[in-house]
This record gives structure tokens, sequence and C-alpha cells, in this order.
């Protein structure tokens, strides 16, 4: 019997402890329908309010009606009797329809604390706060507790949920976004478009003014596909510092997907840190006038030249001038190919100087764009 008794005992105890040091009161779970009645607090406003025992628990619910980001603070009040917060609070934080999977939850609350930073779709959120101790009285927080909901409007921030690839989160190039790695095994997708061909870069790394650079660990992955995933067109790997692509790739008129994900999962992967990502896209038209060809050099033959130049991966092809004089007359003697770096003038005067000059163009949508002449190089014909 006093076997019994003792397991007993033991059983009651640990059941105790286990609900002093932490967990939510499943016991009184609320209907959604209930939680919609609760009262509501304002973005960026404290509410200030108390428990009235160890049982007792607050519901509260927030309407985010703009995207942006947001996080959850609780802490005592500013006039809490030190004495009377005990073991503090716990609150979680549900998404409307899911009052069971919180999305934020801190626990043993007893100064001032906030959780990560979260971007979600406008819609309603709810809030429970319940004191960190069950069945002991003594212990539960009498004190007021503020709460809050710190928000900052943008439409430059992750937007969950786009974990997966058929609901990306649709952005533009050439605009730098937000996001977070809110698990170890989180992924984010996104989606961008370009309106005609041409070169791009990615730049991608922790956000320097949000991120906690001792928590990247192992850091993220950043991936560009094609919409289909059958065809993958760059990638960022282990990325803890800011980076960027060795060099900018080309990127056809069309629709891509973009997977950020952290290169580890479990203890190695930057759990809630914050990233910054933009893709860095010109189209060719502008592009190419930004480009100057390097015209590496004239070789003299036999009444001819052989002009030799450094490609443009993108360029539509080469236009050749020639003239007599260093600054003026120059005609255009040949149109070559982009796949070319080469060409031969034949036919020329022996122990004649002649000047020469290239420029590449890209046609976009039956339009050439020019790029800057290369330098001028002269060449004696033998």
């Amino acid at each position: 019997m006093k076997k019994k008794l003792s397991i007993a005992y033991v059983l009651v105890l640990f059941f105790a402890l286990a609900m002093v040091f932490g967990g939510s009161k499943d016991v009184f779970a609320i209907t959604q329908a209930e939680a919609e009645a609760s009262p509501e607090i304002k973005v960026n406003e404290v509410k200030t309010d108390t428990l009235s025992g160890q049982n007792d628990i607050k519901w509260y619910k927030v309407n985010v009606t703009d995207r942006g980001y947001f996080r959850l603070t609780l802490g005592p009040n500013a006039d809490a009797n030190s004495d009377d917060i005990s073991f503090g609070w716990n609150v979680f934080l549900y998404k409307k329809g899911d009052l069971t999977a919180e999305l934020v939850k801190l626990t043993h609350v007893t100064t001032k604390e906030a959780s990560m930073w979260m971007a979600y779709y406008p819609d309603t959120y709810y809030i429970k706060v319940e004191n960190n101790v069950n069945y002991v009285s003594a212990l539960a927080a009498k004190a007021p507790f503020d709460l809050k909901i710190e928000f900052n409007k943008t439409d430059v921030w992750e937007q969950e949920d786009n974990n997966k690839s058929v609901n990306p989160n649709v952005i533009n190039v050439n605009t730098t976004y937000n996001g977070i790695t809110n698990v170890a095994d989180d992924i984010d997708w996104y989606k961008f478009t370009v309106t005609e061909g041409g070169v791009t870069n990615i730049s991608f790394g922790p956000d320097l003014n949000l991120a906690d650079m001792e928590k990247l660990k192992w850091g993220w992955n950043l991936f560009v596909y094609t919409t289909d995933l059958k065809t993958e067109v760059c990638k960022l790997e282990k990325v803890t510092n800011p980076s960027s692509l060795e060099q900018k790739i080309k990127l056809g008129k069309g629709s891509y997907l973009i997977k950020i994900c952290p290169n580890s999962n479990g203890y190695f992967s930057p759990d809630r840190q914050i990233y910054s990502f933009s893709i860095d896209f010109e189209g060719y038209s502008t592009a190419i006038t930004k480009e100057k060809v390097n015209l590496k050099k004239v070789k003299a033959g036999k009444k001819k030249a052989t002009l030799k130049w450094d490609k443009i991966s993108y360029a539509s092809g080469y236009e050749i001038y020639r003239s007599t004089k260093s600054n003026k007359g120059f005609k255009k003697i040949a149109t070559v190919k982009g796949s070319k770096a080469k060409y031969v003038s034949k036919k020329l005067k022996s122990k004649k100087k002649y000047y020469y000059k290239v420029r590449a163009f890209v046609t976009v949508n039956g339009k050439k764009y020019y790029s800057q002449d290369s330098a001028v190089k002269k060449v004696k014909a033998k």
C-alpha cells in the first residue's frame, strides 16, 4: 500500500512541477467563436491587464490590416511589485482558424521580452496570456503586465505562408526584400518576372541591422529556378555574410522562382534570423548602353588587318568601323554575329595606315540598342 501511495505521490509531484515551470493550460481551450469575441488590442498600443488567479487566462485579438512585420512583447508593468511577479507569465500567438498551433510563444516571462519579428499576411490574430504556474496559488503572478504588438508597415517583407512553390510571394526586380526563417526547416518561395531579356546579379545575406550574426551558424541557400522547376538558373550556398554572384547571368523574358532555405536543419540552421536579398536586373536594351567593347588588338597582314575583341555575352552582334584618320571619317564596313570575336579587314592598300573601332548591339523587339564605341586602334597594312 505504501508503495502505491509513494508512486502516486511522485506522479502528482511531477505533474505539479511540470505545470509550475511551463506549459499552456490546454484544458482551458476556447472555441474560435469565443476567441473572436475577445477584446481587441490595437497595434503599437500597450494593453495593461492583470490575471486574477493561477487559472485565469486572458484572450485578446489583434487585426493586422496592412502588409508589414510585427512582433509580440510582454513584461511587467512599470508599477508592478517585483514580489507579485513570481514565476511570471506565458504568452502565445495564434493565427485565425487554428487555436492549437502557436505561431509564437514566450514562457517564464518575468521581465520585458520580445518575440522574433514575423511577417504574415494581413489577418486577425489571437493572443493568450496565462500564469506560468497552475494549482499553486501562492506562486501565481499577481502583478499587472504590459502586452503590445509592435508593427511596421512595409511592402518589402516576406509574407507567410510562402513555404511552397505553388504559393510564392510575388516580388519586383531591383527592390530589396527581407525575410525570416521562422524554424529550422522553413522554406521561403518568391516569384519575379522580367518583361525582356537581360542580365542580372543577386545580392543576398543577413540583414546587418536585424540579424544576430552569432546565430547564423551555417547560413542559408538561395536557388533560382524556371517556374516549372526543371532548370536551376543559379544559386548561392552557405551564405553567412552579404554575398552576390561571381558574375552576372543572362535571363530570358519570363517568370522565375526563388527558393531560400537554411543550409542545414536543426542546431546549425539560422533559426529565426532575418535575411535580405534583391534581384538586380537590367534589360539588354539598358545594359548594352553601359558596355564598351574591348578591342584587344589589330594585327597587320598583307593588305589586310585582323581585329580581335572580348565578347559581350548577350550581344546580338558587332559593327566594325574604319577610317584613314584617327578621329573622324569612320564608316561601317561590316556587321558580324554576337558569337564572333574576330574580323579580317581585307583589300587594304599596302603601307597605308588605317584606324578601327568596334561597337556591340543587341536587338530587342526588332530594335537595335548600341554599346559605347571601343577605343580606336591603328594599323599599317603590309
